[in-house]
């Protein structure tokens, strides 16, 4: 019997002991694996994996390449999740209102994420859906509104400088995203003078249409309660984080955090 040559036995072992040695990288992400499993692979294996298994799951805009950015981005901030799961807490919305144009358009589909909160709070600058306080409501369908976060607990916003801009904690928050008409001209901050501070565990949300939005600013002017003006933090369904604009399906559009709010101080510790 010819003798086995170390150089095979040490490939065998290899191929028995190493996790995957000898499979092709391209299986190795499926919808069972985790974020953190994910993120440890190659970029373009990752990402092609990403469309592919958008596909099986049937997931909104399914292929879409955006999903790879999709889970670069949000993977990080629950490690342990399957893709399955990840895929699974993703809410595709019709928009139904003017409230926030033109970031969100009447007839985009947004895609929310209703994993984003898990181990987290809401950022100032984000996009959030949220189930309504009833106050709010004008009916029963209209429950689920879709606003952008400006202040969070313990926040001061005070309107307005002389520039007529929100100052947050102090500081001048310039707001580039605010509704601008076919002439350009730009709807204003708010037509009413305001100074809060937000409660602990609630929100402070306007809509980016701001002189069409049902918001913070509109409830507290109404009925200067600053409790029924802002939103419990658990009441936030998930965070917006791509939108698919209605005349052009395939460019979606994120939603990011706009860079004004990275120069937003937290407020004081009391």
């Amino acid at each position: 019997m010819p003798r086995v040559r170390i150089w095979f036995v040490v490939t065998v072992v290899v191929l028995v002991l190493v996790p995957g040695a000898g499979c092709s990288s391209g299986s190795s992400i499926t919808a069972e694996s985790t974020c953190g499993a994910y993120l440890g692979s190659e970029t373009q294996e990752r990402h092609a994996s990403a469309a592919r298994i958008s596909t099986e799951l049937n997931a909104y805009s399914a292929g879409n390449s955006m999903w790879g950015r999709s889970l670069d981005a949000e993977c990080a901030m629950a490690p342990d999740t399957t893709l399955r799961a990840y895929f699974a807490g993703q809410l595709a919305l019709d928009v139904p209102s003017v409230a926030m144009e033109r970031t969100l358009n009447v007839g985009d589909t947004v895609l929310v994420n209703t994993l984003a909160y898990t181990r987290a709070a809401p950022r100032r600058g984000e996009v959030v859906l949220f189930i309504a306080p009833e106050s709010w409501r004008t009916g029963a369908t209209k429950e689920r509104f879709i606003k952008r976060v400006i202040g969070a607990g313990g926040d001061h916003v005070v309107c307005c400088d002389a520039q007529h801009r929100l100052v947050l904690n102090g500081h001048p928050l310039d707001e580039p995203y605010l509704y601008t008409d076919a002439s350009g001209r730009a709807d204003p901050t708010s037509s009413d003078a305001f100074d809060i501070e937000v409660p602990t565990g609630q929100l402070w949300v306007l809509g980016d249409h701001r002189s069409r939005s049902g918001d913070s600013r509109e409830h507290f002017l109404r009925f200067g309660d600053i409790a029924q003006a802002t939103v419990p933090v658990e009441a936030v369904v998930g965070r917006a984080f791509v939108v698919f604009d209605s005349r052009e399906h395939d460019e979606p559009r994120w939603l990011s955090v706009p860079p004004t709010y990275a120069d937003i101080p937290d407020p004081p510790r009391s």
